[in-house]
Formats: structure tokens, C-alpha cells, sequence
């Protein structure tokens, strides 16, 4: 997959990784505890387009 377009495909679906965003880390907790995975903290973000890009770029 080029690297336009993977931006292309972040930029047209961020908003729904905005969404899915509070309820995978609300997942990954629920599925920690009943695994008995003691975990500090989870946090969650969706990453910058700049950030994205210059990772991509950067493989």
C-alpha cells in the first residue's frame, strides 16, 4: 500500500477512529481485568496525520 494512500484512508475514516476510539480502550480494560492482567493505566488516542505520515515515511 503507498503511503498516500494509507493517509488518504486515515484521513477518510478518522472521525470513526475517534468513535471506536473510548470503546477499544473501555475493551482492552474489560478483557485485562477478566484475564487478571493487572494494568496501570490505558490510554487510547488517535494518532495526528503528520505523526502518521512521518512514521510511514520513516519505514
Amino acid at each position: 500500500m503507498s503511503n498516500n494512500k494509507i493517509i488518504s484512508d486515515f484521513e477518510s475514516n478518522k472521525s470513526l477512529l475517534e468513535e471506536l476510539q473510548p470503546r477499544v480502550k473501555t475493551l482492552i480494560e474489560i478483557l485485562s481485568k477478566e484475564n487478571d492482567i493487572e494494568v496501570h493505566d490505558v490510554q487510547a488516542r488517535v494518532k495526528e496525520k503528520s505523526s502518521l505520515k512521518k512514521k510511514i515515511e520513516e519505514k
